[in-house]
């Protein structure tokens, strides 16, 4: 009856957690799409700029990926007509870090710094919308990203990507927080394979497996 009991209050947990996250998206784009932004009422002079029907936001974007700075990213948004990006961070532990990102990300830090996000977004508010993460296993987690929220007035969480199950009661927690800041969740998740075995080497999984996911 006990264990019944748990698992119902976390599949309520994670319910509530999608209901809160999608209910922040959609917060956020239809705050977008009526603003009068001084981007949306310029005319496009490059003809290499697409021109497309319908205003485009991209809901995932790095600076510094494969070493792209803001002007850089920029460039890439408007071959694509991409109007505005939300510009998240992927804060790790780096012994959580799979090693192959030292391929497309700078060795001079860990992850993708909330810093890099706070540069590009001062230095281009118009293009960008700052998110950032925070590990719920700190216990300072709700009171910096809080902290995230008034001074750098982030409105996206994400990227979250950790090597810990997303149905850890710490992470539920924290997605009802995001849920109460009215923070969309943006998460990575990957699985290891086989599905049902012992891999035979070290993988580098995200998140837990899609029961951890289940509402």
């Amino acid at each position: 009856m006990h264990d019944s009991k748990k698992r119902t209050h976390s599949r309520f947990g994670r319910r509530e957690f999608v209901k809160a996250g999608l209910a922040g998206t959609l917060s956020v784009l239809g705050r977008l799409s009526n603003s009068n932004a001084q981007l949306g009422g310029k005319s496009v002079q490059n003809e290499g700029i697409r021109k497309p029907k319908h205003r485009v936001i991209d809901v995932h974007c790095h600076p510094r990926w494969i070493g792209y700075n803001g002007a850089r990213i920029i460039e890439n948004m408007d071959a694509g007509g991409i109007e505005r990006a939300w510009l998240l961070s992927w804060e790790i532990p780096e012994r959580e870090m799979d090693t192959s990102y030292y391929a497309t990300l700078s060795p001079t830090s860990v992850g993708i710094t909330f810093q890099d996000v706070i540069e590009v977004t001062e230095r281009y508010p118009q293009r960008f919308i700052p998110g950032t993460t925070v590990d719920p296993r700190d216990p300072h987690a709700h009171q910096k990203l809080k902290a995230a929220v008034d001074i750098h007035r982030v409105r996206v969480f994400g990227e979250f990507k950790l090597r810990m199950h997303y149905d850890d009661p710490d992470a539920i927690r924290l997605f009802h927080y995001c849920g109460e800041l009215g923070l969309p969740v943006i998460f990575h998740l990957d699985v290891t394979f086989p599905r049902h075995g012992v891999p035979s080497s070290r993988q580098w999984w995200y998140g837990g497996g899609l029961e951890n996911m289940e509402a």
